[in-house]
């Protein structure tokens, strides 16, 4: 438990919790008023707990209350560097964890740094590494610019993790995650559904397969990892992203603005992207009220925004849009415009920005957007004479020949309906 409003960090009694993320619900619970909380999954004599005394949220590292065991036998006394005890490194890693899973650019950066403490004090953590690697890779998919060495630095940090042990499930989803920023869809699965196995209970393995299975057409199947990762840490901000995402795929709106209500709840200031939103009854004037306030704060200028809501509003000046859209690609996430060209059927430029995305070494993007491709409104744009190859060469028609049709599509030879 860590120290906060001068309560000591130890000794104080520590509840061991089988679930990492069922102890972050508990705390963000706690820390909003809930002083009494009912807990799944514990141990019996844990089910009711009573953690109001010395929690508070604690600002960025507000990790507090709750410690969750580290998995690994101790035959004897070890010696850590700089004579750091263990559970001094428990914390480090815990904190490191904890703003990992928040997401935020800040704290995925803050995150790095402590999980890079941990291991340098406990070179043999392996759940360290594997959050390490976690946090590396998606910190590095956040960036603009010097993604490239941390990238390559959690791919190794996932490898180090497997390594020192060859069961740790984090480490091997967190691999699956680099295979699939490399279309290795066969690889990635693997390695995401032996994470699973090893550990039921990581919601990020959860998430990263159902964000793959969703890349791939299988809409349906994605929603249900998201639901059980939902049910591990209601409070994952992200989970509630992907399922507004999937739900928008399919064009439920309803549910999908069930789940950007709960992400707005959790944290006012997390950012979702402009698809999240969906193009359902409203009417195009609200939706480009919402688009361009979303692009002013998350990208500084609303001119992709408004590029696409001309498009849509005048099928005319679409071409002009999509011109438009390409000379600004420096404004979008990584330059990744599938969003927008996709949306005005702009079929033969979303496919080049694919491509360009590959050669950057943003691979994970690439994939990431494959979801888009899916979307119930734009679903005709699949007989495209162009998808068939493109498919192909994503490696995605090798997968559905060996493992069965995406939803509401059937893929015979070298085509697909």
């Amino acid at each position: 438990a860590a120290a906060q409003n001068g309560v000591p960090r130890f000794p104080i009694p520590v509840f061991i919790l089988p679930r990492f993320d069922k102890a972050r619900a508990v705390l963000h619970h706690v820390a909003h008023g809930d002083d009494h909380v009912k807990l799944a999954g514990a141990r019996p004599e844990l089910a009711h707990l009573s953690l109001s005394q010395g929690v508070s949220q604690g600002g960025n590292e507000g990790l507090v209350g709750v410690l969750v065991a580290r998995q690994r036998p101790v035959d004897a006394p070890r010696l850590f560097k700089d004579g750091a005890s263990e559970p001094d490194i428990q914390l480090v890693y815990l904190r490191g964890r904890h703003l990992y899973q928040n997401r935020g650019l800040a704290q995925l950066e803050r995150s790095v740094e402590l999980l890079k403490q941990a291991v340098e004090l406990d070179p043999e953590f392996a759940d360290a590494w594997a959050t390490l690697a976690a946090a590396s890779l998606v910190y590095a998919y956040n960036l603009q610019e010097g993604f490239e060495d941390l990238y390559r630095a959690g791919e190794q940090a996932a490898l180090r993790a497997v390594q020192i042990d060859p069961n740790n499930g984090f480490g091997h989803a967190a691999l699956g995650l680099v295979h699939m920023g490399e279309f290795s869809w066969n690889e990635a699965m693997r390695e995401y559904d032996l994470g699973i196995r090893l550990n039921p209970n990581e919601t990020n393995s959860l998430l990263w397969k159902g964000i793959a299975l969703m890349a791939l057409g299988y809409v349906d199947q994605a929603i249900s990892l998201f639901q059980q990762a939902e049910g591990l840490d209601p409070v994952f901000t992200n989970v509630h992203n992907w399922l507004a995402s999937a739900y928008t795929v399919k064009g439920d709106y309803k549910m999908a603005r069930h789940h950007i209500q709960k992400i707005q709840r959790l944290d006012p200031d997390f950012s979702y992207n402009w698809a999240r939103y969906g193009f359902g009854d409203d009417s195009l004037d609200s939706i480009e009220e919402l688009l361009r306030a979303e692009h002013l704060k998350s990208l500084g200028s609303d001119v992709l925004a408004v590029a696409l809501i001309t498009g849509l509003r005048d099928p005319v000046r679409k071409d002009e849009a999509v011109q438009t859209i390409l000379a600004n690609e420096i404004l979008a996430e990584a330059g990744d415009l599938t969003e927008y060209l996709w949306t005005l059927g702009a079929v033969e430029e979303c496919i080049a920005n694919f491509q360009k995305l590959r050669e950057r070494g943003r691979g994970l993007h690439a994939a990431n957007s494959m979801q888009t491709l899916w979307t119930a409104k734009n679903r005709e744009q699949l007989s495209d004479p162009l998808i068939p190859a493109f498919f192909e060469a994503s490696g995605m028609m090798d997968y559905w020949r060996e493992h069965g049709n995406p939803d509401g599509c059937r893929v015979d030879g070298v085509t697909i309906e």
